[in-house]
């Protein structure tokens, strides 16, 4: 069943009880269970094409309307522009990011107990020399302790994409804000 076809039931009944019909008399009317046509009104409602007036009673919005008469179809997918995930690569870098965003304070070792998957070659001198590069950008600062694992304080949390770091160009790109770093 198309959402299309839902819409254009609900407008007989905009003369009637303000426009309002039950989801009984809805799905009595395009012969589909009330579960079906339920389903079907979910996208029309996000979309604002569609009101719950209460529970089981439902009516078509002026958006809706505007729909109608523009002689749109309605498609599943997208309903904005796609952007990706931030958290959409799943690096071992990445998840140090993650990891330090949460603990703001802490020693490679602790950090690598929540970002390390155990399927990484050298994962200890990956993220060591990676924070490396975050201090030297000056996202980082390495706070040193009498005794136990050197920890890193986090100074900037720019926002939830990880840095960059690209080791031939020693430049650490932050794509928050946008900026690169140069680690000259």
């Amino acid at each position: 069943m198309t959402a299309d076809r839902v819409l254009k039931a609900l407008v007989p009944h905009l003369e009637r009880l303000g426009g309002r019909v039950s989801l009984r008399d809805l799905a009595e009317h395009l012969g589909q269970t009330t579960q079906q046509v339920r389903f079907t009104l979910y996208p029309l409602m996000e979309r604002g094409l569609v009101r719950r007036c209460w529970k089981g009673v439902y009516a078509i919005t002026p958006e809706g309307l505007k729909h109608l008469e523009a002689g749109k179809t309605i498609t599943s997918g997208p309903k904005g522009p796609h952007a990706p995930s931030p958290f959409a690569p799943s690096t071992l870098r990445s998840r140090l990011w993650r990891a330090l965003r949460l603990k703001r304070v802490a020693s490679v070792d602790e950090l690598l107990v929540l970002a390390a998957k155990g399927n990484e070659g050298n994962a200890r001198e990956d993220a060591r020399r990676y924070l490396n590069a975050l201090a030297k950008a000056g996202i980082l600062d390495p706070a040193y302790t009498r005794s136990g694992p050197q920890r890193w304080l986090l100074l900037r949390d720019t926002g939830p994409l990880a840095p960059q770091w690209n080791k031939r160009q020693r430049r650490v790109f932050d794509p928050n804000e946008g900026v690169s770093h140069d680690l000259a």
